[in-house]
């Protein structure tokens, strides 16, 4: 059996905290950052994001959510994966500093979560991928320059009572690579 190459660097290759430590790494930023109290399973996702994107990734993800206008209290595991999915998607955004953090002011999170949960559509483990979705289409206009639109569509205009139809042109066919149509064959056409 053949072994497959990755392209890319195995789980047991990259240089992970403990998550004992990135734990603690994950209170201190909250701490420094002043946040507010986190449940169980957000400081676990934060934990998690110190130990696959670092220290820099996960600050940018607390300030942006507790920032934003209306989002202190959005510091909910959901939210946090949301917002670390589309800064790992789109990492171009972040990086327009003050416009990032800005742009979440007129997005509701907490709204939109709770929004979520009550259609009953969506299982509490995958509202992080459909926020991540929602997040992503509200902002996209915000990031990204319209595109430009493809060669107009032909507008078509009524004809006036007694005017003559358009004459149609006709379009001749060719005749085959192998001839023309034999007179047995266009016969039984």
């Amino acid at each position: 059996m053949a072994k497959v190459q990755s392209s890319g660097p195995l789980l047991r290759d990259l240089k992970l905290i403990e998550l004992g430590a990135a734990r603690t790494i994950a209170e201190r930023l909250l701490a420094q950052l002043e946040a507010p109290t986190v449940d169980a399973a957000a400081l676990e996702r934060l934990a998690s994001l110190i130990r696959y994107h670092g220290e820099e990734h996960t600050t940018l993800v607390i300030r942006t959510i507790i920032e934003s206008d209306e989002n202190e209290l959005a510091l909910i595991e959901p939210v946090i994966s949301a917002v670390s999915q589309l800064m790992t998607v789109r990492p171009n955004w972040p990086d327009k500093g003050l416009a990032w953090i800005e742009a979440f002011d007129s997005l509701p999170l907490l709204q939109i979560v709770e929004t979520m949960r009550s259609l009953s559509l969506f299982k509490e483990s995958s509202l992080a991928t459909y926020l991540t979705t929602i997040l992503h289409n509200k902002l996209m206009p915000v990031f990204e320059s319209p595109r430009v639109p493809s060669k107009p569509k032909r507008s078509y205009r009524r004809r006036q009572a007694g005017e003559p139809p358009p004459k149609r042109v006709r379009i001749r066919k060719k005749a085959n690579a192998f001839g023309p149509r034999s007179p047995k064959r266009s016969a039984a056409l």
